[in-house]
């Protein structure tokens, strides 16, 4: 039988140790079950996943700045801001590629 726990159950239990019970339950599931697990790039993670199939997935700029303008065309505040400011959305959607592209 598959044990239940979460992180608000055990406290004193770090976030790798957590990951890595995880991961060992899922593996006595076997074939029997397929999970998508997304997260950013840490080095702990990926030599828990080591063996297991995996894709890197990047964020898309032209995607990212659209995002961006169509926040700000909703958000009047956001919009005032930028209208004073014109450059700052500029400076927006490249602060926010930047942080995306470290992900």
């Amino acid at each position: 039988a598959m044990r239940k726990f979460s992180a608000l159950s055990m406290p004193w239990m770090s976030a790798r140790k957590m990951r890595w019970e995880l991961i060992e339950q899922l593996e006595i599931l076997g074939s029997k079950l397929h999970v998508l697990i997304t997260s950013r790039y840490l080095e702990s993670i990926a030599e828990e996943l080591e063996g297991y199939q995996n894709f890197e997935i990047k964020a898309n700029k032209a995607d990212i700045e659209l995002f961006i303008e169509h926040q700000i065309r909703r958000n009047r505040n956001l919009r005032k801001i930028v209208q004073r400011s014109p450059s700052l959305s500029d400076d927006i959607k490249e602060g926010v590629f930047n942080t995306a592209e470290n992900m």
